[in-house]
């Protein structure tokens, strides 16, 4: 799975929006979890 199409299933499961120029933070699932948090899923 390429990250786009997990960008798309993160989106869809949480509702967050994950824009482009947000992909080059998302580097562990660590920082994607932290993401989601901050963004209130």
């Amino acid at each position: 799975m390429d990250f786009l199409n997990f960008a798309t299933a993160l989106h869809e499961a949480t509702g967050v929006d994950i824009p482009e120029q947000h992909y080059a933070k998302l580097v562990s699932l660590d920082d994607i979890v932290s993401y989601l948090e901050r963004s209130g899923a």
